[in-house]
């Protein structure tokens, strides 16, 4: 299994590597099958039985390659260029990304039959819609109709950028629509139609705006229970953040399993009959994607409620290493779906983090044994925090160059808050009147106001957050190599593993030290594509930016400076800034 999941991954990788840089993003992948075809026709005229079992592996091999190299192709759209026709159009809103007060960010899907080139059918578009107070917010589910042309999606090859059109296109958009005031409107005959689950959602929003709480303890709740995140303000972000607790806001796997063990307390009688454990198992997974789809159904959701859906399957197989099997088969099932989703940030720190807790959580609470159950409880809780963080390592340094350092004392208090946040919360949802259970309510804020305070307070301590880390791919990919090694010295008691990960120990302790030697004796000047004239010089350890705009100091240090001084491995604290006012700070 998990070697054809490998080959399965090589397939995507594959078609990834074709589609970006060698020109070929809709390869007949049929060739591959016809091979597979004929591979396994060369089986019937074999004698030879050993000959044959090659023959079927390869076969297999090759039909897990092309359809991973498949998968990636009909996940990804090809790009659109500017369409300039604005005669109106039909288009289907697929999701509400981000809603404020003046502008809402959403997907929509082309569904206007009318498109004679069917150029656009059934494409998806990231659309920027400004509202007013008088404006009635469009819902999931609805027609809307536009009269706005279709920009291409933008490009950026600025050193370390972040490349939003890349994003865009890898996250199935085709194209993007920025709508004014008057160039849209909620299609009549749709105007109070949206989905069902959209309608519940809001009504229980609604219902946790009747409570009356504080702005930012009704923020977080909705955060945590609804996946809703767009009353959350930046601060509480921040600070949540340099907590390293940002996770708890982003209904994912741990909200999910939270759920999934409350569904199995709940059902836990239906387990001791043989004949309804079939029926335990159904209603454990309707329940898992009854919450899903509640809260927003996101990919982050969506990918935890099928990994769960199949452990919940899968759970009255009492075999070894069911759990890694559960892992990869949930993978697999959704890369199938859309393979880009094994680019996409969240994804990749879903798993990373899953398959650290499964292979170093047992051994980190060994470490430490007592009978003392609250110590047995907190050496669990520990255990876990560090596993997952040791899974996730790379992909934080390399994303976000942060390190929350206290991310252990965080999840300890944290975590059993916030399943008991979850649990009463869903009661009191439940029942739709809060003042019916006055003390569940009252329970309810201060535990919301104890979570705050405390993720305030682990905000606030010192060294809380290592920022500016310089770390980039190759980095990433050495330590990711050491860990994996670790990983399967752990599982399989390979000494070769070892030996690997203590011979890329010096590579990767050196390399940042061997960056900083050759950068002594070299120069570089960038000029960024930018409207107005930007550019950096770097020479030696030193790093001058100037700009034409002076206005836009700010702006270009935190989304362009910054980003281009961690990928070379410089710290942004060290930028000079150079203009006519500061000529003496330019180099000789």
């Amino acid at each position: 299994m998990y070697r054809l999941f490998s080959i399965f991954l090589v397939g995507i990788l594959s078609a990834k590597l074709s589609f970006e840089y060698m020109a070929m993003p809709q390869f007949p992948v049929q060739y591959l099958a016809f091979g597979a075809l004929g591979i396994l026709l060369i089986e019937l005229v074999v004698g030879s039985m050993k000959i044959k079992s090659r023959i079927q592996s390869l076969s297999f091999y090759l039909c897990f390659f092309a359809l991973g190299f498949y998968s990636f192709q009909r996940s990804v759209p090809e790009a659109l260029a500017e369409d300039r026709d604005e005669s109106p159009r039909l288009f289907k809103v697929e999701e509400i990304l981000k809603q404020k007060e003046d502008a809402i960010k959403l997907a929509l899907r082309f569904s206007d039959g009318n498109d004679s080139l069917d150029r656009l059918a059934d494409k998806l578009f990231w659309t920027h819609l400004r509202i007013d107070s008088c404006s009635i917010a469009p819902q999931e589910g609805q027609l809307i109709w536009l009269r706005s042309k279709i920009s291409k999606l933008p490009e950026n090859s600025n050193p370390g950028a972040f490349d939003f059109g890349a994003y865009l296109l890898q996250k199935g958009y085709a194209g993007q629509i920025f709508l004014r005031k008057g160039d849209w409107g909620i299609f009549e005959a749709e105007a109070q139609k949206a989905k069902l689950i959209t309608r519940w959602r809001n009504y229980l929003l609604a219902e946790i705006e009747s409570w009356h709480w504080k702005e930012e303890n009704e923020a977080v709740f909705k955060a945590l229970t609804l996946g809703y995140k767009n009353e959350l303000s930046q601060d509480l972000k921040a600070d949540f953040a340099a907590a390293g607790a940002m996770h708890l806001l982003a209904v994912s796997g741990l909200h999910v399993g939270i759920v999934y063990l409350l569904l199995s307390y709940l059902l836990v009688a239906l387990g001791y009959f043989k004949e309804l454990q079939v029926l335990r198992s159904l209603l454990l997974i309707g329940g898992i994607w009854l919450y899903a789809l509640i809260s927003g159904a996101s990919p982050s959701v969506l990918r935890s409620a099928t990994m769960f859906s199949i452990m919940a399957a899968v759970q009255n197989l009492e075999r070894p290493g069911t759990s890694f099997r559960a892992l990869f088969l949930s993978a697999f099932v959704l890369l199938i779906f859309n393979a880009a989703w094994l680019f996409d940030l969240g994804f990749q720190l879903s798993y990373s983090a899953l398959l650290g807790i499964l292979i170093w959580q047992a051994k980190i609470e060994a470490l430490f044994e007592s009978r003392f159950k609250p110590l047995v409880w907190l050496n669990k809780l520990l255990s876990v925090s560090l596993a997952a963080q040791i899974g996730t390592l790379p992909l934080s340094l390399y994303y976000f160059h942060q390190f929350p350092t206290y991310f252990w004392l965080s999840n300890i208090v944290m975590i059993p808050v916030v399943t008991v946040l979850m649990y009463a919360g869903f009661v009191l949802l439940l029942i739709g009147q809060a003042e019916n259970l006055p003390i569940l309510y009252e329970l309810l804020e201060k535990l919301l106001s104890l979570l705050i305070y405390f993720n305030e307070k682990i905000a606030d301590l010192p060294l809380a957050l290592i920022s500016d880390i310089p770390f980039n791919g190759k980095q990433a990919a050495m330590l990711g190599t050491i860990i994996v090694a670790l990983s399967v010295f752990l599982l399989h008691k390979r000494k070769i593993a070892l030996y690997s990960a203590l011979l890329m120990l010096p590579f990767f302790g050196s390399y940042q030290l061997g960056r900083r030697y050759f950068r002594i004796e070299s120069a570089h000047v960038q000029v960024y594509e930018e409207a107005s004239f930007v550019a950096s010089l770097r020479q030696g350890e030193r790093f001058y930016v100037y700009a034409s705009d002076s206005t836009k100091y700010d702006y270009y240090k935190q989304y362009l400076w910054r980003d281009h001084m961690l990928v070379e491995g410089l710290d942004p604290k060290d930028m000079q800034f150079f203009d006519k006012s500061t000529e003496e700070t330019a180099p000789n």
